[in-house]
């Protein structure tokens, strides 16, 4: 796994209840039944493969944590995500 992939698993770990407020845009919500971003990461008890192949579910919590790191809450970067990624095709069904 490279760096980068492993430090957006480490980061999307420590702050589940923000990935689960998120929603992927890759396409994974119809095809592999996921909720929202923390589901391409986490797979209880383990962790999911998904986001180490799939660059738009890295970009996502790589966009989310700079964010987060930067001060901005829940609601900033959700709208920051749905602005940025929309194009990509339909969210996961996130709350």
């Amino acid at each position: 796994m490279a760096p980068e992939t492993a430090e957006r698993y480490r980061f999307v770990e420590a702050h589940q209840d923000l990935a689960a407020r998120l929603p992927c845009y890759c396409g994974c919500g119809p095809s592999l039944g996921h909720q929202s971003l923390l589901d391409c990461f986490v797979d209880p008890p383990g962790y999911s493969d998904h986001a180490v192949g799939c660059l738009v579910c890295g970009r996502i919590a790589r966009d989310a944590e700079d964010l987060f790191m930067a001060g901005e809450d829940v609601a900033t970067i959700r709208a920051q995500v749905d602005a940025q990624y929309a194009e990509f095709g339909p969210p996961t069904n996130t709350p």
